[in-house]
């Protein structure tokens, strides 16, 4: 089934449609060297692709819940990829605070082994939103309609991206 990317209304909030024209310089999955990184590539309309939940997880070298969440995304790597659920790390800042380049997605991928889930820079915070934000901030996205299905600042764990691909998966 060949699908149009939605159109919106766009926003980085819970109901709002990720905009399309999202692209990050980084890794994608599996992927020995950098690339592009685009979220046109995680809409699965139809469910072709076997994509039934993605994970943006925001995160930041200083941050210490960052650093446990990436320390254990590898145990669910498994699990993750058998539901369909994709995560993709954007790297929003720095050891030393400042916007985070390739290098720093090239880091932390590495640091963590993270090579199973997509890891890039987003020096821009693309989902800031508003006010001040706690990291990591997790964005749950429905691969269907590109929605924010959730948003949460701190590691809380998956059982809503669990819930989310099961419900997908069916």
């Amino acid at each position: 089934m060949d699908c149009e990317y939605p159109t919106g209304p766009t926003g980085v909030y819970e109901g709002n449609v990720v905009s399309g024209n999202l692209a990050w310089q980084g890794y994608s999955e599996n992927a020995a060297q950098s690339g592009m990184v685009n979220i046109q590539d995680y809409f699965d309309c139809d469910g072709s692709k076997g994509i039934n939940a993605l994970l943006i997880i925001n995160s930041a070298t200083w941050c210490g819940a960052c650093q446990e969440e990436a320390g254990d995304l590898p145990s669910y790597a498994g699990t993750f990829e058998s539901k369909g659920i994709r995560i993709v790390t954007l790297m929003v800042e720095n050891a030393n605070g400042a916007p985070a380049s390739l290098s720093t997605a090239t880091s932390w991928r590495n640091n963590f082994g993270l090579e199973a889930f997509s890891t890039v820079a987003d020096p821009n915070f693309t989902f800031a939103g508003t006010g001040s934000v706690g990291l990591p901030l997790n964005i749950l996205v429905d691969p269907r309609t590109m929605k924010i299905v959730d948003r949460t600042e701190g590691y809380a764990g998956y059982q809503a991206v669990t819930a989310l691909a099961d419900k997908n998966a069916n």
